[in-house]
């Protein structure tokens, strides 16, 4: 059994049927509630009228309520597919004028479509011959050359940016390391006093300087070893002498001797290291980008790189430490 007017299907329990037409509703194609369905007695289902036999006359045919309803539902649609001719006839209308305009701004946006995309091949070959560059650099040196270039200028101090303070305080620091010197493969005492171990060292290295120099020779005034104590290797030991003449007689004695017992190396600020391990880093670099015959060499107290054949007129500069 199907509802008359949804045309779904129904059930006994849920139907309510008309006395007049005799058509079968569901309680809520009838216009009721359920809880109002459900209170209904059977003398009230019995004489209930479905809406369209309430307002029909008493004689008319007990199924004319149903055509009617099929007559009204095919007038609505008829109305409605005019009203929905008449609505796209009159967008049609509207929109028709503005058409062309649509037309000619998808075309102008076609245009700059095509040349963002010419752009971009010109881009992307620009980019790639770039890249090319980039990398012919990089394979000549290009970083090494610029570290080197990076330490000359860190070398000169901006002008007007002098640090007058650190300047002077520079001057007094290597005035007092010239009255030092390194020595290195010094045997370390064994003595777990410290001070009884710097005894030792600074009598070790009096006599070693004393057969050197055995016309008044110069005294260590007191002395410590750099770094901390290891099994591996023999910690330096500076020597600090009361005056610098003292230092410099005691640097040119061992100089002197083809085979010091004591390798020796003058005692230098953190500036002049640093200057003279980015000299070492420049002159490597420069070798390798095919620079042949340079050396480092000490002018008036100065490293610089120089050529071999200019070395000769050059001073000779303090060794460097062992390694």
């Amino acid at each position: 059994m199907n509802c008359v007017k949804c045309q779904s299907n129904l059930l006994p329990e849920d139907a309510l049927t008309c006395a007049g037409c005799k058509g079968a509703f569901h309680f809520g194609c009838a216009g009721q509630s359920e809880a109002n369905f459900r209170k209904m007695s059977k003398v009230t289902r019995s004489s209930w009228k479905c809406m369209t036999c309430r307002s029909s006359p008493k004689d008319a045919a007990p199924d004319l309520p149903v055509q009617s309803g099929s007559q009204n539902d095919n007038f609505l649609q008829s109305i409605l597919a005019k009203m929905n001719e008449q609505i796209a006839l009159t967008i049609r209308q509207e929109l028709n004028p503005f058409k062309e305009e649509i037309n000619n701004k998808l075309s102008s946006l076609q245009l700059s479509v095509d040349s963002c995309n010419e752009q971009y091949a010109s881009l992307n070959t620009e980019m790639a011959s770039i890249r090319e560059e980039v990398h012919a650099l990089r394979s000549d040196g290009l970083r090494e050359r610029v570290k080197a270039l990076e330490d000359k200028l860190s070398v000169a101090a901006p002008a007007g940016l002098v640090d007058e303070e650190a300047i002077y305080a520079e001057i007094e620091e290597r005035r007092r390391c010239a009255a030092n010197v390194l020595f290195f493969n010094v045997p370390e005492s064994s003595s777990t006093n410290p001070a009884d171990a710097i005894a030792e060292d600074l009598a070790r290295l009096n006599a070693f300087i004393t057969s050197l120099t055995p016309a008044n020779p110069p005294s260590v005034k007191r002395g410590y070893r750099l770094g901390k104590r290891s099994a591996d290797h023999t910690r330096p030991l500076k020597a600090i002498f009361e005056t610098q003449s003292e230092a410099t007689r005691v640097m040119a004695s061992v100089r002197s001797t083809k085979s010091p017992q004591f390798p020796i190396a003058g005692d230098r600020t953190v500036r002049q290291r640093d200057f003279l391990r980015r000299l070492r880093t420049e002159l490597q670099a420069r070798k390798d980008n095919g620079e042949a015959n340079l050396t480092i060499k000490y002018i008036s107290g100065v490293p610089k790189i120089i050529p071999l054949d200019s070395s000769k007129n050059a001073n000779v500069p303090p060794p460097t430490a062992p390694s």
